[in-house]
């Protein structure tokens, strides 16, 4: 029977697994529907949007309920727009899934239901209380991941800002908005508060040349938290794009196996990362721009040979990985690079001189799941892929002469992201074995 009054749901959501907690509680209208609730939760928990996401009950993870319908999956799946999470919230828990790679996990758990006397006439929804800085994206697993310290006056302000109404649904949180246009925002870049100057900048990317690693390092750290927290005006986010890329800082002496040169590459990786999620929020980069360092991210992949012997250990190879993985996120990758994935990935463990030790494994896995995930690559064309590379690999291993261990070596390799991009598949509630 439909309510005849108004009332509201006070949450408590908790960001699983994290120490110390990070929760917030808030107050949003009984009639939300998940669709809504979804955005309250990026902005309580200062997340970008940049992410797949995905809801269901603790007592029935066969029902998913979803943005948009995912062909790979056999489990019954509903449309967050449509689904109304008051009812749901008083039969069972919630969790949200934000970002299928990372899978921040949060658990909305139903408090108690408030009469509109109880609110005292604010604005819903709103935000009670919470603990715990947010997180910054794509940094699960790292020990400094803190973002934003909790501000419950700023979460209150855009949620009242994006929420005029309680009936409202802005925009920019729904699901397969067109990413802005890759023409810079000149505006933006007038009003945005400089903390470099332009010589200052000069010689912060210049520094990133510096061939020694802690110095490289630091340097490199100091400009991608520039890019994350917004130092920079769109016209300097562009010049350090445009640097990076005339001066292909992702490919410097790639071919010297010199450690010195491999550290400017690592270092110049952690920046691009950081200024393609910068892009994906705001855009600064052209399409020129886009496509030139794509390719750029492409090739390093393919010839990067830095490996490291200790696991574990950090390399340009899994450098060059994980920037490709943060590379097919972005919405303007090409559909021709991903559809060639499979043959990039083949060519990089042909190249490897040692086992997998670093993030390679992870990276090779998730790169997969994410084209698959956005539709990039069908089903039948992802199947495709991996089974080449199997052919390929399996057809070497078996020709090798007794003396040449790495057509064995890549044989293995292949195989360890076999087992984890099952895994991947198979956790997300997406699976569909075949």
């Amino acid at each position: 029977m439909p309510r005849k009054k108004k009332q509201y749901l006070q949450l408590k959501i908790q960001l699983r697994d994290e120490h110390p907690l990070v929760w917030r509680r808030v107050v949003v209208p009984y009639q939300f529907t998940l669709e809504q609730l979804h955005a309250v939760l990026q902005i309580a928990f200062g997340w970008r949007t940049y992410h797949l996401y995905q809801f269901w009950a603790t007592r029935n993870k066969k029902t998913l309920y979803v943005p948009d319908f995912d062909g790979y999956s056999d489990a019954v799946q509903k449309l967050i727009q449509d689904i109304k999470a008051g009812p749901l919230l008083e039969k069972s828990n919630l969790i949200y899934e934000y970002d299928f790679g990372e899978s921040w996990e949060h658990l909305i758990h139903l408090e108690k239901i408030l009469e509109p006397a109880d609110i005292e006439g604010s604005q819903a929804p709103f935000c009670l209380a919470g603990r715990g800085a947010a997180k910054r994206e794509d940094s699960r697993g790292e020990e400094d991941n803190d973002a934003a310290p909790f501000d419950q006056a700023a979460i209150n302000d855009r949620l009242h800002a994006v929420f005029p109404t309680d009936t409202a649904m802005p925009d920019d949180y729904r699901y397969g908005q067109k990413p802005q246009s890759r023409q810079p925002n000149r505006r933006t870049a007038k009003s945005k508060k400089q903390t470099l100057t332009d010589s200052e900048l000069h010689d912060a990317v210049n520094g990133l040349l510096v061939e020694t690693d802690n110095t490289t390092l630091r340097n490199a750290d100091a400009l991608a938290a520039d890019f994350r927290q917004g130092r920079l005006s769109i016209a300097q986010q562009a010049y350090v794009a445009q640097r990076i890329i005339d001066d292909m800082m992702l490919l410097y002496y790639i071919d010297d196996h010199q450690t010195r040169e491999v550290y400017v590459r690592m270092s110049v990786g952690e920046v691009v990362r950081s200024m393609l999620v910068q892009d994906v929020a705001r855009s600064f980069l052209t399409d020129n721009q886009l496509a030139v360092l794509f390719n750029q991210i492409v090739t390093a992949v393919i010839e990067e040979h830095n490996v490291s012997y200790f696991i574990n250990q950090f390399n340009g190879r899994g450098s060059a990985l994980s920037t490709l993985a943060t590379a097919v996120q972005h919405p303007a990758f090409p559909e021709k690079l991903a559809k060639r994935i499979g043959t990039t990935v083949l060519r990089l463990i042909i190249n490897v001189n040692g086992p997998f030790n670093s993030n390679e494994t992870e990276s090779i896995a998730f790169i997969f799941y994410v084209l698959a995930a956005r539709r990039v690559l069908t089903p039948k064309e992802l199947i495709g892929q991996m089974q080449s590379i199997d052919g390929i690999l399996n057809q070497r291993a078996n020709e090798a002469e007794l003396a040449n261990i790495y057509p064995l070596i890549h044989q293995r390799a292949w195989i360890g992201v076999l087992a984890l991009a099952n895994v991947m598949f198979e956790s997300a509630y997406t699976y569909r074995p075949v």
